[in-house]
């Protein structure tokens, strides 16, 4: 279990704003003086990722798909909403927020995208890319119209360093 003198992890570089995002996300789905015990261990898990980690999208994502589980926004990546029928990792998925995933030739993520995300676990930076877009419209949704004041830090120092390396 964590100590009290280094429950919260120095974090280097662009982390940091991550932390500030996780933060953010704490505000934003936990009522204030609501005990959530298990939140804040993932957050400190997730903390400690980002400290020491280079799997930072990973992280965040297992964050994200954990913290809304807990507070009752939980994804439903198991089966089809319609067929109830298994994710099949070869079929493309259009995503409803609030009944799940479909089926459909069309579809903006794979099931092999929905799959890693209920294992936490991510075979590649298309599945990744896939989780993130996806979390940030769900959590958009969610959010009613309110912004992370830290999506756009990150993304202004983001194109602050692109700049620099051009």
């Amino acid at each position: 279990m964590w100590k009290r003198d280094n429950q919260i992890p120095f974090l280097p570089g662009l982390n940091t704003y991550c932390g500030f995002y996780l933060n953010e996300l704490l505000r934003h789905f936990i009522p204030v003086d609501e005990p959530y015990p298990d939140v804040f261990i993932n957050y400190l898990i997730c903390l400690q990722q980002l400290k020491s980690s280079e799997q930072i999208e990973a992280a965040l994502r297992l964050f994200e798909i954990q913290l809304l589980q807990a507070t009752g926004y939980g994804l439903q990546l198991v089966c089809d909403y319609l067929t109830q029928l298994p994710i099949q990792s070869s079929a493309s998925y259009q995503y409803d927020i609030e009944q799940g995933a479909t089926i459909n030739d069309k579809g903006q993520v794979q099931g092999a995208t929905l799959i890693a995300m209920q294992q936490g676990s991510y075979q590649n930076a298309r599945q990744l890319n896939e989780a993130k877009l996806l979390m940030r419209q769900v959590i958009d949704f969610y959010l009613q119209g309110k912004l992370l004041k830290s999506r756009m830090l990150i993304t202004k120092l983001i194109e602050k360093q692109t700049c620099k390396s051009n």
